[in-house]
């Protein structure tokens, strides 16, 4: 499966806001959010190192070369640098890579639009429909009965 590192960030955040604070569900899509973001570690190995060269590359020097850093032990940029920095920090996130998905059997009932649509593609099947139809024709969230 191809992605952007956009959408990994806003995959990582749901995911970790679903799984958050040691009070995991014990469901299908908890199973499957923590065995994609073991998958995920390469790419953010990537990121980092990526984003980390971006960084060294446009920090500000001294009269001798080194690196210059604040008291806080920042790398310190020129205004025009910083700028480089961003514009180069913008096209990264548009830049794709490879992993392999591992989709959910079973979605909780209780999944709602917001939480679902950053983790379609890493833990939800595309094109898996959102909602079904009651018994009396009202739309509701697929849950556990319906497999995906």
């Amino acid at each position: 499966m191809t992605k952007t590192f956009k959408e990994l960030f806003e995959f990582l955040a749901t995911a970790n806001a679903y799984v958050i604070d040691g009070k995991e569900p014990k469901d299908k899509l908890a199973y499957a959010i923590k065995k994609v973001k073991k998958r995920l570690e390469t790419a953010m190995d990537t990121w980092n190192e990526t984003l980390a060269d971006l960084q060294y590359d446009n920090a500000s020097l001294d009269e001798k070369g080194n690196i210059l850093r604040n008291k806080e032990n920042q790398l310190v940029f020129t205004p025009a640098k910083q700028k480089e920095l961003d514009k180069a920090a913008r096209e990264l996130r548009k830049k794709t890579f490879e992993f392999e998905p591992y989709y959910a059997t079973e979605l909780p009932k209780d999944l709602d639009e917001f939480t679902r649509e950053p983790l379609i593609g890493f833990v939800i099947k595309e094109g898996v429909p959102f909602t079904d139809a009651d018994s009396n024709g009202h739309e509701i969230p697929i849950g556990k009965k319906q497999e995906i």
